[in-house]
């Protein structure tokens, strides 16, 4: 079975702080989503005993993988087209987002997802895709959960354990997803740390 290597548990423990320190999340997201960490781990690594300890008990068995593929994630970047440029300059005046195209390989049915780095809308989550060509639905890579346009949830379409693995190992989407929370934390500064080191994973007695 594969596990979160350090560098990847480590961005993702980094961007959920982050997401709750500039109330992107709340405490109950913040909870799933240390759950959802917790689920990737190795049980040997010393982080998952205190990762799981931390967590309310009913979420240990709602992150459970739906289907627990094989799939291979492979991350391209593009530029917008000039349709889109023209599309983004009608609003604020952000430059030209790129965009981060998922596409996820070994799962019949899987959809690509495409990612905007500058997008003004949280939900489900910062970064977020989008089905490819269409506003929805839309994924959230830290859960694995796909919400439709009135934000309920297609169970059917979640993100399997190995696929959410896979994708947080990859250090251009952790990169990424990290650029995109800054941004959205420089345009939004109404928050304030919580911990003394949110750029780190916590160390535990």
């Amino acid at each position: 079975m594969s596990y979160l290597d350090h560098d990847a548990a480590d961005s993702f423990y980094v961007l959920t702080i982050r997401s709750y320190d500039v109330r992107l999340i709340g405490r109950s997201e913040l909870e799933l989503r240390l759950a959802c960490l917790c689920d990737m781990l190795d049980p040997a690594n010393p982080l998952f005993e205190p990762l799981r300890d931390s967590i309310p008990p009913s979420l240990r068995y709602e992150v459970a993988p739906i289907d627990d593929d094989q799939s291979e994630v492979t991350i391209t970047l593009e530029e917008y087209s000039e349709r889109e440029i023209q599309h983004a300059a009608s609003g604020p005046s952000f430059p030209p987002p790129p965009v981060m195209h998922l596409v996820v390989h070994g799962v019949d049915g899987m959809k690509k997802w495409v990612f905007h780095e500058y997008d003004e809308d949280p939900h489900p989550s910062v970064p977020h895709g989008h089905e490819h060509g269409n506003k929805h639905p839309k994924c959230d890579p830290y859960t694995g959960r796909v919400y439709d346009a009135h934000r309920k949830e297609i169970t059917k379409d979640r993100l399997s354990r190995q696929t959410r693995i896979s994708l947080w190992r990859n250090p251009k989407f952790r990169e990424f997803a990290l650029k995109a929370i800054i941004w959205y934390g420089e345009h939004h500064p109404h928050y304030s740390f919580r911990v003394p080191y949110p750029r780190r994973l916590p160390k535990f007695r």
